[in-house]
């Protein structure tokens, strides 16, 4: 009975890769039909002699699929297999599938994603030509190069006034979890003082430390960072965006939760050792042997990397 389910799962399984794969030839073969190269641009390109590898960029839209089409021109063999990059907002996002070269030029895709969405603004293309990428049979043929040769790009998705938009919402977005952040520090370093008056998690008569009060207010701290910030940003991560509008503040604000996760781990073991208690198993330093100066150091670190991206 088993065996019959796990045989209909990888049927129903390569059933819904093949629509896949149908719906995306079926709109890379309709954006084909609506773009291409010029014969000004063949002209122009045969005419530059120096020139082996030359592409243009296009944004394209069929139904409500997006994307960008790359068209390129070459003086390198048919056979040829060419790599392309996309880029956005200073970082790398994408690879292409290698295009072969027929008949001098060749065409590369990147899209259609489905329900991920394109922001608006600047994208890069780059392609590659590799030697070692190359089938052997190509590389023995004479005069073929034998060093990297790269072809630039740009295209725009969207106006501009969407593109202010956005990165409008986008720095309110990240702002919010920054706030989120410092109200979280700020009650970490007021508990941190607190405790080292005895002003809090105190028992008995005499004041002594309370190890199962810490517990819980470090076990709830950890609790709150944990779900109002990492989860939070990890979901708003995959709102269905092909690339992230400020990725570095998106690295900064994990790199702040990650360290004062390690910062709170730190200061309950230096507690814990100062009141003579043991510590607790959740504090133990397992690979990351990270000093107090260290750690608070990456936190200052990841907040001027914010503040150079939002200045």
């Amino acid at each position: 009975m088993i065996s019959h389910w796990v045989r209909w799962l990888g049927f129903l399984l390569f059933l819904g890769a093949r629509i896949v794969a149908q719906d995306v030839n079926s709109w890379r073969e309709q954006v084909v039909s609506r773009v291409g190269v010029t014969e000004e641009e063949k002209i122009e390109f045969r005419a530059s002699e120096k020139k082996i590898l030359w592409c243009k960029a296009e944004p394209v839209k069929v139904g409500s699929q997006e994307g960008f089409v790359v068209q390129m021109l070459t003086r390198l063999p048919d056979g040829t297999r060419i790599l392309g990059a996309m880029h956005f907002a200073g970082k790398q996002v994408e690879w292409s599938d290698p295009v072969t070269i027929v008949n001098g030029s060749g065409v590369g895709f990147f899209g259609p994603y489905g329900k991920r969405r394109l922001l608006s603004g600047k994208y890069g293309f780059t392609l590659h030509y590799e030697p070692s990428k190359q089938p052997l049979a190509l590389l023995e043929k004479p005069g073929i190069p034998l060093e990297e040769i790269v072809a630039r790009a740009n295209a725009r998705w969207g106006a501009r006034d969407d593109e202010i938009r956005e990165k409008a919402e986008r720095r309110r977005f990240y702002l919010v979890y920054l706030r989120k952040v410092n109200l979280l520090e700020s009650e970490q370093e007021e508990n941190l003082e607190a405790v080292q008056k005895g002003e809090r998690f105190v028992i008995g008569s005499e004041g002594a430390f309370d190890p199962i009060a810490w517990r819980r207010w470090v076990t709830d701290w950890r609790g709150r960072f944990h779900r109002k910030v990492f989860l939070e940003i990890m979901r708003a991560r995959d709102e269905r965006v092909v690339a992230l509008r400020y990725p570095e503040a998106y690295s900064a604000i994990q790199s702040l939760y990650r360290w004062n996760m390690l910062l709170n781990k730190a200061i309950s073991r230096e507690i814990f050792h100062h009141f003579g208690k043991e510590i607790h198993p959740d504090d133990t330093v397992g690979e990351e042997v990270v000093s107090l100066s260290v750690i608070r150091s990456k936190i200052l670190a990841s907040r001027g990397v914010l503040e150079s991206v939002f200045e």
